[in-house]
């Protein structure tokens, strides 16, 4: 809901208001609602806050707040959708409220339950919570990173912390700077640097998700304490009680997070995902459900396009729309300012991602002109149910070890039909060789040090109890990139997440969660909304559904040829069948190859000639050269060879901004 900052000035020095303030606003985007400013001069730490109104848009709901003249001062982005509830029992304790807002029941639930409130919230949250009477700032993050928080530490000197990094290049004193291991591992795959709490800028890194650190005048470094990880068990359940109780948690989860006192819109793809929480939406409206700060009236469903493409789903978009008698607006990429768009929002994110982030970003900036500050989306669905083609692949893996052919059958199939059936001969073709070489090996003497090496897996003692940690590969792979070792990253948990307790499919599951998608799309997807003043809600993200969604076993995810099995059998009364059958996995994206063959070829040819371009040390300027211009020439840009260069393409945007 907001763009959050700090300065803490270690060294005595005095922290002046334009300062702080200057820090604060490079976040306005976040933010276009109102700013408030609070300087505690006997310590020379300052909060800053940048609003967007979504709960209790009086001034009562301003930042940063204070709990009833108490000794808790708070600066904080998020919603704590179940607040009600919890001012309910707060109120039982003797706590009075006199704002309509959740920021006020984050204070009081600190006062009341101390570091334990954490687990009572159901949301997301970036918190900075300073103590007079200690003198003591509590940072802590929700359990999934879905809200974002950047720091800065120099013991005995400076802490500094906001919503994104970009804000960094708007701190005086502060040396901003390309850290050249990450960002050269970030353009050979943006996924790799996320999930680790490192970025791509030197000395800038993120609290954790599910973390919290205590920080005061004496502190000699940051010490993230993880107060949240996934449990680690089995549901007794069967299929059909399971069924019933994800769509329960579907439900509600949805319901909560309808909790506004704005309009509310939603991000439709027209895949399953976000068919599903526009279809439930509908649902409760439909049904009449009655639900505190809650209105359905204006809900309406925003749709991207990509006439005549490969990831056009416009056609299931609409299927879902006409199916629940629901509106939505159907968006066109504006090409006539397509370049500017792409620089501007490219240096604005400032950090690399897979897809030109103007893509994302047109969905929210069309809701926020219709006056839609609050948009319901369907992420984290695919890396808690085999959505994705690799989890099912891993699954399919496991099988093979398990010599499971009834099963191997069943996602082979799966696992094809998720492909376009322009490329489906070619990947049949592909994965009967890899699985015929995979049950070669399987019958060999040291079969699993083979297997570990066949598949690169970077996790020790696969399908052992003992502790087993994610690392990060000290080698690049990209023939583009002139770096091709680098440094390992440190960790940043005092307790990083064991996956030895996981069988194989399992660990790719957990590593999704934990240090690829997850952390990559939930920096995406706030990123992109929070450029246009539009706040992201993911009923898939609640922790419920989460822990539970983790204790099912794999057959109830990815099983009768389909991957997210059980979310399509407990949603099959609300769902058109076209969408609900759906197979194919397309993703939401730009579709940089046929970009590349025609609106942006002039474009991204001159970009390569550039001086800038052909001078930055971090690439192999003239192999790229080649490859871009002979490409352009015979218009024969293919999907992983554009992939690739938008990368480098994202890098450049952002080192000469």
């Amino acid at each position: 809901m907001c763009g959050i900052a700090g300065i803490w000035h270690l060294n005595n020095k005095n922290l002046s208001e334009q300062k702080l303030k200057t820090f604060t606003d490079s976040l306005s985007h976040r933010g276009p609602d109102g700013s408030g400013y609070q300087i505690f001069q006997d310590v020379h730490l300052g909060l800053g806050h940048r609003r967007l109104s979504i709960l209790d848009l009086t001034d009562g709901g301003k930042q940063p707040m204070n709990y009833s003249g108490s000794h808790l001062h708070i600066t904080y982005n998020g919603e704590i959708y179940n607040f009600i509830e919890l001012k309910t029992e707060l109120r039982s304790k003797g706590f009075d409220f006199r704002t309509e807002s959740d920021t006020e029941v984050i204070l009081a639930a600190y006062l009341a339950w101390g570091i334990n409130c954490f687990e009572k919230f159901n949301g997301m949250w970036a918190i900075a919570l300073y103590d007079t009477e200690k003198k003591e700032l509590l940072l802590c993050r929700d359990r999934f990173g879905v809200k974002p928080f950047y720091y800065t530490f120099i013991a005995g000197e400076l802490l500094a912390f906001a919503s994104e990094t970009i804000a960094f290049k708007h701190l005086p004193d502060f040396k901003f700077e390309a850290n050249e291991d990450t960002i050269s591992r970030a353009m050979c795959d943006p996924v790799l640097i996320e999930g680790s709490g490192h970025t791509i800028w030197k000395n800038i890194d993120q609290l954790l998700p599910g973390h919290y650190t205590l920080l005061n005048l004496h502190s000699k470094k940051i010490q993230q304490t993880r107060w949240f990880s996934i449990p680690f068990k089995r549901s007794e359940m069967n299929y059909d009680q399971a069924k019933a109780e994800f769509y329960n948690l579907f439900e509600n989860a949805c319901k909560i997070r309808m909790r506004s006192d704005v309009p509310v819109a939603c991000a439709l793809s027209g895949g399953l995902d976000s068919s599903s929480v526009y279809s439930m939406l509908y649902h409760l409206k439909k049904s009449n459900s009655k639900e505190e700060r809650v209105n359905f009236q204006s809900l309406k469903g925003f749709v991207a396009t990509f006439d005549g493409t490969e990831q056009d789903e416009t056609d299931y978009a609409r299927s879902v729309v006409d199916f629940c008698k629901g509106e939505a607006e159907f968006l066109s990429t504006d090409f006539n300012n397509v370049i500017k768009n792409i620089e501007s929002s490219t240096r604005l994110f400032n950090d690399i991602t897979a897809t030109p982030i103007s893509v994302l970003g047109d969905v929210y900036k069309n809701m926020r002109k219709h006056n839609y500050l609050v948009s319901m989306d369907g992420h984290g669905a695919d890396e808690m149910l085999y959505g994705y083609r690799s989890l099912v692949g891993m699954a399919l893996t496991q099988s093979l070890l398990e010599m499971d052919s009834q099963r191997e059958k069943d996602l082979t199939e799966t696992y094809l039909a998720m492909f376009h059936p322009n490329h489906r001969a070619e990947e049949t073709l592909k994965l009967t060789e890899k699985n015929s070489s995979f049950k070669k090996l399987i019958g060999t003497e040291n079969s699993f040090g083979r297997i570990k090496h066949s598949l690169k897996i970077k996790l020790k003692n696969i399908n052992s109890n003992k502790h087993e940690h994610f690392t990060y590969a000290d080698t690049l792979q990209s023939d583009l990139i002139r770096k091709k070792r680098i440094a390992q990253l440190t960790q940043l948990s005092d307790q990083p997440i064991d996956l030895g307790k996981y069988k194989l499919d399992g660990k790719e599951l957990a590593t999704d969660f934990y240090f690829r998608n997850i952390p990559y799309n939930m920096r995406d997807f706030d990123r992109a909304a929070m450029q246009y003043g539009v706040e992201i809600r993911m009923p898939f993200m609640d922790y419920r559904l989460v822990n539970f969604t983790f204790s099912l076993p794999s057959e109830f995810k990815v099983g009768n040829g389909y991957s997210k099995r059980i979310m399509r059998d407990s949603l099959s009364s609300l769902l058109p069948e076209k969408v609900r059958n759906r197979k194919l996995k397309i993703g939401m994206g730009a579709p940089v190859n046929e970009w590349f063959n025609d609106q942006l070829s002039s474009y991204i040819c001159d970009t390569v000639n550039s001086s800038s371009f052909l001078q930055n040390n971090l690439w192999e300027a003239e192999k790229i050269k080649k490859m871009v211009l002979d490409n352009c020439k015979n218009k024969s840009w293919k999907m992983n060879e554009a992939q690739q260069f938008w990368y480098i393409l994202n890098a450049h945007l952002i080192l000469t901004n």
